[in-house]
């Protein structure tokens, strides 16, 4: 029986190209299923109380995905991509005497989730099984972290009386199997997981109505997480992609449910965060004041750098010299914070000039306050490789963003996009709060569900589609 996705789009998941379908699935049966047996292997890493070896988790998905996808194109886009890397890392060393090598190496490690992106050719990720697979183990997994998150949720507020101020701090998942905050990043990073796992199954529980119940138990772990700048970041996606691709509703999807869930999300964000919410006032007005750290590592970034420093503006001071989390990593300092460093066995330690100057004394006086810290993938990337790269992204970003709008024209089109670019919305705006961009634990699953949903919306474009 044929269908289109007009008349029937919310059964586009689970349906296949009229053309060639056996074809396909044959010429694409090796890469999809390496794929996801990566997606299995980065979850595995991702979500467990093992921090440092998440640090790998994308050299191991590389591997595999090389191994066993058996697709040259992967390999030799690996390979250009580092050597272009040491390229640019040799350039520096020889033409700056002050460089620390360590501290650059160090970052093609913590920005490796970027290359699943680059390296794995789109249309390898067409195949709709793919997408199917992948839907069901989110659901799964979406209900064993929100799980376990209810759990450390309930232990903290019968220890406070209250889901409020720090209560949501010990939200981990299995990042922490503790019922206790691990002090670190076990929350917010656990908050972002739970952010792009939400964000892939939107179109299947429009669409199809199916894991309503585990997008809602999931989105109640996410607000009780109380991680507010997740919370900020993910509305504002989701607002600007529900503005840019306008998805209909089907009809036989109640919109009353919908909005019934949102309205209920947000009044119990509202009530039971009110005092977490209230810290907004202050931290915008020492940003807006120019007081607090961040702020004025913004300021001597765009003020006394540049004229100390005239080509930071155009190509930064190089890899891992400044603002980066290899940077801080680098110095010794950043497992165990500047008051009892724990350095990494084996590794040279070191602070370049610049951070010295600029940044050892605001990171030493935002240490216990990470919502200030001076650290940001934005402030990284302008800093170490120059206003110009930083750009790029964003142009990225847009043109990503456009082609899907020009491309998005069915209704399942536009779920899918909206989902593709929440997600990619949602991934950039982390780059102001954080250095999220080199937390492969945090960042390393909404990059390959990216890449999933950007398979899938190139899959939508080819004819039409009929039932399994």
């Amino acid at each position: 029986m044929v269908t289109t996705e007009e008349t029937r789009p919310e059964l586009f998941l689970d349906q296949i190209y009229t053309k060639s379908a056996a074809h396909i699935q044959a010429r694409f049966a090796r890469p999809t299923r390496a794929f996801y047996q990566a997606f299995l292997l980065a979850l595995i890493l991702c979500l467990s109380p093992a921090k440092a070896l998440a640090y790998l988790s994308p050299l191991v998905v590389l591997i595999w995905l090389i191994v066993a996808a058996r697709k040259k194109t992967i390999l030799n886009r690996a390979l250009i991509l580092l050597f272009l890397a040491l390229i640019w890392i040799g350039l520096w060393r020889i033409f700056n005497n002050e460089f620390l090598l360590h501290s650059a190496l160090l970052e093609i490690i913590t920005y490796s989730s970027f290359v699943i992106l680059a390296v794995i050719p789109t249309k390898l990720l067409k195949n709709p099984v793919l997408g199917r697979r992948i839907e069901q183990i989110v659901r799964w997994i979406i209900l064993i972290e929100a799980g376990v998150g209810l759990v450390q949720v309930l232990h903290a507020y019968f220890q406070s009386g209250s889901f409020d101020m720090a209560n949501g701090d010990a939200v981990a998942g299995t990042i922490t199997l503790s019922l206790l905050p691990d002090g670190g990043l076990g929350n917010p990073m656990f908050a972002i997981n739970m952010g792009f796992l939400l964000l892939f199954l939107l179109p299947s529980v429009i669409l199809k109505r199916q894991g309503w119940l585990v997008v809602c138990f999931g989105a109640l772990m996410l607000v009780l997480a109380s991680v507010i700048h997740v919370l900020i970041f993910m509305a504002v996606s989701v607002g600007i992609a529900f503005v840019l691709y306008r998805p209909a509703l089907p009809k036989r999807v109640s919109t009353i449910l919908l909005f019934s869930a949102l309205i209920v999300i947000v009044v119990t964000s509202y009530y039971l965060l009110s005092t977490n919410w209230s810290t907004l006032s202050t931290y915008y007005t020492g940003i807006t004041n120019g007081e607090s750290p961040r702020a004025r590592a913004y300021k001597a970034a765009f003020g006394d750098m540049i004229t100390e420093y005239p080509l930071m503006v155009s190509i930064g001071l190089g890899p891992g010299q400044f603002a980066s989390r290899a940077g801080a990593i680098g110095t010794g300092y950043y497992f165990g914070g500047p008051y009892n460093p724990r350095p990494l066995p084996l590794l040279p330690t070191g602070m370049s000039p610049a951070m010295e100057k600029y940044m050892w004394d605001l990171w030493l006086e935002s240490v216990y306050g990470s919502t200030h810290q001076p650290f940001s993938s934005w402030l990284a990337i302008y800093t170490e490789f120059g206003m110009i790269c930083f750009l790029l992204i964003c142009a990225t970003v847009i043109w990503v963003l456009l082609t899907l709008l020009l491309r998005a024209k069915s209704k399942p089109q536009k779920w899918i996009a909206f989902s593709c670019s929440s997600s990619i919305l949602f991934l950039f705006l982390l780059g102001f709060q954080d250095n999220y961009w080199e937390v492969p634990q945090a960042i390393l699953l909404g990059v390959m569900l990216i890449k999933v949903m950007h398979g899938r919306m190139s899959a939508t474009l080819e004819n039409n589609y009929v039932r399994n």
